[in-house]
């Protein structure tokens, strides 16, 4: 018979993360300027790398870089983390997410102090 309780699970402590380039667009703006609405000039874009996040589904940005991206907050969820908690946290506008020439949209949360890049985003 095997004893579960016994399973240790172990991290390792060694691993290396994974960073990525990745350049993050208001889709807002994006619409709008290929609808003749804004001027290509107005388009809010960041680049930098960030933190490949396989254990998170949906990417998440800092407020300073979805105020930098022009973001407006659209409503509040309350995601459970796989720890088993529960924190408040604000969903932005679509941004558009490209990485290695392959792109997505999506909402991301609003949260932390580091950019995390999601499996919805990963499996572009």
């Amino acid at each position: 018979m095997l004893d579960f309780n016994r399973i240790q699970h172990k991290v390792n402590k060694n691993a290396a993360e994974i960073r990525v380039k990745v350049k993050l667009t208001n889709s807002i703006d994006e619409g709008l300027i290929s609808r003749g609405y804004l001027n290509p000039t107005d388009l809010h874009v960041y680049q930098t790398t960030a933190l490949a996040d396989t254990s998170s589904v949906r990417a998440v940005i800092p407020m300073h870089v979805a105020q930098k991206l022009g973001l407006q907050i659209r409503s509040e969820r309350l995601p459970k983390y796989v720890d088993g908690k529960q924190l408040t946290v604000e969903i932005a506008e679509p941004v558009l997410i490209e990485i290695q020439r392959r792109e997505t949209s999506e909402d991301a949360l609003v949260v932390g102090d580091e950019i995390l890049i999601g499996q919805i985003a990963l499996e572009l």
